[in-house]
């Protein structure tokens, strides 16, 4: 989604610019006047974002809006995360999650499902995980928690991260 986001302003910015350009050019001085503008209020700005991006002067934020959840709610869906991800763990013997740098499938055992949860503008949960794998090494990934309704919830998504504390670059 951030990087839809992202590329969605560098088009916006793109067009622009050629927008700027052309009626820079001595042919477009000699035809009308383009119409004004449809006037638009700017919206609200989101509690939270999760990058930024400057492209040229215009200012694209990712959002990704923390909504305010009980700590009732919190724990229900940080439980549901664990319980989901052993679920996984004991039917396929490891938590599954594709390497972002290198495509490859990894093996993880879970240490803990840390407490702190978000709501996304999606509806999704986000949550964040600490992983390791066979060889030691530590993962922290971002769990993506879809509510299906009646207290069911469903894993949407698994992003790594951190690898040893390191950020990832492959994202």
């Amino acid at each position: 989604m951030k990087k839809l986001m992202f590329i969605l302003g560098l088009m916006i910015g793109i067009l622009g610019a050629s927008n700027t350009f052309a009626q820079e050019t001595p042919a477009a001085k000699t035809e009308a006047a383009p119409a004004p503008a449809a006037s638009v209020t700017p919206a609200a700005p989101a509690e939270k974002t999760s990058a930024t991006e400057t492209e040229g002067e215009m200012e694209v934020a990712a959002p990704e809006k923390a909504a305010p959840l009980s700590a009732e709610k919190m724990t229900k869906i940080q439980q549901a995360a664990e319980k989901l991800i052993k679920d996984e763990i004991q039917s396929v013997g490891s938590f599954e999650v594709d390497h972002p740098e290198t495509g490859d499938l990894l093996n993880l055992t879970l240490d803990r499902v840390n407490p702190e949860v978000t709501q996304s503008d999606e509806g999704e949960y986000l949550l964040h995980a600490d992983f390791k794998d066979k060889a030691g090494a530590a993962y922290k990934v971002s769990i993506y928690v879809e509510d299906l309704g009646n207290e069911e919830y469903e894993l949407a998504d698994a992003i790594i991260e951190a690898i040893d504390g390191k950020p990832v670059t492959g994202i």
